[in-house]
């Protein structure tokens, strides 16, 4: 349905930027004009219940003497100020009107048009991606003018040019920290690399070892006897128990080869990292901030609209 609308005093620009701890989340800062207080008379009596009526003739003189308006302040109706409203883009254009018209409901009858004409009746139909988009725009009234469907004194619109601008901000943000993630990653591949070399070599020689060990008391047992290895082999197993136990005590971890391999391998990247001045806690926070930034550019890029 087609309205006819008084043309505002000035289009409010909201600005909204993504919330970066709730993906999904933006925050709205809004300009309110707050419609002022009704005049009020500094001599009238708190309550007129049970007292004697007035005469008309001094009545009138009194309130022409003495009746005027409250003056605005910033905690009394009439003030300027910024709403701070956080919405999910799943939400409808009636949830954000209900917010605004819960936490302001001095502000009368709120409505909403595509453009600045076509009245919108089911607002609770239109996500709120289409206000953040620009589509949309919502009316109430400042109190200079009766707020009704065809006019409102005072429009909300989406400032796009600086949601662009602050997009484009996040994306040169995470355009620099991923060329430095890059140069990061290059040096972890190098870590990794050498890492994997290095437990590839331990591996096998501790395999070499073991079975050295085992031939050697093998080939003993045929020379010797085993009235002579008997007690050998059960030093050997008792040396097998100590040695487990100490490396129970070092990796705090059961011994096994999964777990020791693990601790192995911990050991040649720390070492590694020491040497080349890697800093494993900044690169794993850097890449986690990356990852947060792309969603949160994806997610503003797909509620601005914006087609990359």
């Amino acid at each position: 349905m087609a309205v006819e609308r008084n043309v505002p005093h000035q289009f409010d620009k909201v600005v909204f930027r993504p919330d970066p701890k709730d993906i999904g989340s933006f925050k709205l800062q809004i300009p309110l004009r707050i419609p002022p207080a009704p005049p009020t008379s500094s001599l009238d009596p708190p309550s007129t219940a049970g007292a004697p009526e007035a005469s008309p003739i001094a009545g009138d003189a009194d309130a022409n003497a003495t009746t005027e308006a409250v003056a605005p302040s910033p905690t009394h109706p009439g003030a300027s100020e910024v709403c701070l409203l956080k919405v999910r883009k799943t939400e409808s254009l009636a949830d954000f009107i209900l917010h605004l018209s819960e936490e302001y409901p001095s502000i009368g009858e709120i409505r909403a048009t595509r453009g600045q004409f076509e009245e919108i009746e089911r607002t609770d139909k239109v996500p709120i991606t289409e206000f953040l988009r620009g589509n949309v725009m919502v009316w109430y009234d400042d109190g200079t003018k009766k707020a009704s469907v065809s006019s409102s004194s005072a429009a909300l619109t989406v400032d796009r040019g600086q949601a662009f601008a602050q997009l484009s901000e996040v994306q040169s943000k995470l355009v620099a920290l991923e060329a430095e993630l890059g140069r990061l990653g290059i040096v972890n591949g190098d870590i990794e690399k050498a890492v994997g070399v290095r437990y590839t070599a331990f591996k096998y020689g501790l395999l070499t070892y073991l079975g050295l060990q085992f031939g050697t008391m093998v080939y003993l047992t045929q020379e010797l006897g085993w009235d002579f290895m008997e007690p050998v082999a059960a030093l050997v197993t008792l040396a097998t128990m100590v040695v487990s136990s100490g490396v129970y005590v070092a990796i705090k971890r059961e011994p096994s080869y999964s777990n020791v391999g693990q601790w192995v391998r911990e050991t040649f990247r720390n070492r590694l990292a020491n040497r080349y001045k890697f800093d494993r806690v900044q690169f794993e926070s850097m890449n986690s901030a990356v990852e947060r930034l792309r969603r949160i550019v994806s997610e503003a890029r797909e509620v601005a609209g914006v087609v990359v």
